[in-house]
């Protein structure tokens, strides 16, 4: 093997494993769930929804603080879930209609759910001191529902955490981007069941 060939082979190496370190570091940060059809939502043919509506979503996490600025900060945070899951739901052309009004339409999916841990952290925490200090946490259950009806035909789980083990990489994962990947993730979700009529898509169908 050449010098060049040798070196080519120890950059690919250390790719290689620069991704699986990137991946494993990414698997310590919680999780968002695939969809859970309910009973009812295993049966139902999610084509006829030409409508979709975001509701606000239930705030558990304001309550628990007593601080008065950190309860306002996590009311407008959990009001901005909302408003990023809005947003990728109505970019997403997916859907004829879309309101963020209450609605009993035929054929309206109602999006909503509950915001259950909300903990800004501290970014300078993470970055200097590590093991969990400063961690930065953001869970909700989203519900997917038939808006007539209000039968309730899907949730997904968002557990989402910064990296206990500290440096930059921990500092750089906020609530600011956990909320923005749970609200793409939810979206494409939403929108590929839509699409084939289901909740539990072939296995070579991926979210968009």
């Amino acid at each position: 093997m050449t010098t060049i060939a040798r070196r080519r082979h120890l950059l690919r190496t250390i790719h290689a494993l620069s991704l699986g370190l990137i991946s494993l570091l990414l698997a310590g940060c919680g999780s968002i769930s695939k969809i859970q059809p309910s009973t009812e939502g295993q049966s139902t043919d999610l084509t006829k929804y030409s409508r979709v509506v975001v509701a606000s979503f239930e705030d558990k996490v304001s309550e628990k603080a007593k601080d008065p600025e950190v309860q306002a900060r996590r009311r407008t945070g959990v009001g901005r879930f909302r408003e990023l899951l809005a947003l990728e739901l109505r970019s997403s052309g997916a859907f004829a209609h879309f309101s963020t009004e209450a609605s009993t339409e035929p054929n309206t999916l109602l999006i909503g759910g509950t915001v259950t841990r909300y903990v800004e952290g501290s970014g300078f925490a993470r970055l200097a001191i590590g093991m969990g200090a400063g961690n930065a946490y953001f869970d909700a259950t989203v519900e997917i529902r038939d808006a007539a009806t209000k039968q309730l035909l899907g949730t997904v789980v968002v557990d989402r955490n910064s990296w206990g083990g500290g440096g930059v990489f921990s500092m750089s994962q906020t609530l600011d981007n956990f909320m923005n990947e749970a609200a793409k993730n939810v979206s494409a979700q939403i929108v590929a069941a839509k699409t084939v009529g289901r909740f539990t898509p072939p296995k070579n169908t991926r979210p968009r």
